[in-house]
């Protein structure tokens, strides 16, 4: 390294974190240099003044940081083991469990059946009635009725007199 050319900022703050950081040259220079070394002197005043701005301000701890204990390492292996068991108990209960754990109850499906069988006669008692709306008295006065109701709405709708329209 030559004796005019100074160490850059980089290599100035490696060798104030950490000099044994730096090449041979490069501490070879800084015994030689006064430039440099005067360089570092200066960062570490800086430091010194930021450390000391930092205590002056910075708030006291209100209490003491407290770490974790260390976890009981039996129970560590203890915990998936238990996980484990805990399923396959479960699986075990589900499989062996009537009906694959889905409860049916045979009360309810026979209601059912009766029910749907109800529901049938009903659907064709409708069917029946849908086809014989009127039974065969009424149908023969229906018929006679029909026509008649049919002139008198028509003359309600357009008025005639005699046959012609007023």
């Amino acid at each position: 390294m030559d004796r005019n050319e100074h160490l850059n900022k980089n290599t100035i703050i490696k060798a104030v974190i950490d000099g044994t950081d730096l090449s041979k040259a490069e501490q070879d220079h800084l015994a030689e240099c006064g430039g440099c070394r005067s360089e570092i002197d200066r960062f570490k005043s800086e430091l010194d003044t930021l450390e000391q701005k930092a205590d002056i301000t910075a708030p006291l701890p209100t209490r003491r940081p407290v770490l974790p204990e260390k976890e009981n390492y039996s129970f560590r292996l203890f915990r998936p083991i238990f996980a484990a068991g805990l399923t396959a108990l479960m699986l075990v209960a589900f499989i062996w469990w009537p009906n694959g754990g889905i409860p049916v109850y045979e009360e309810t499906t026979a209601q059912i059946l009766l029910e749907m069988e109800a529901d049938e006669r009903l659907m064709t008692d409708i069917e029946e009635l849908e086809g014989i709306a009127l039974s065969g008295i009424y149908m023969d006065e229906s018929e006679e009725t029909e026509d008649l109701m049919e002139d008198e709405f028509m003359d309600f709708l357009i008025p005639t007199d005699n046959g012609s329209v007023i």
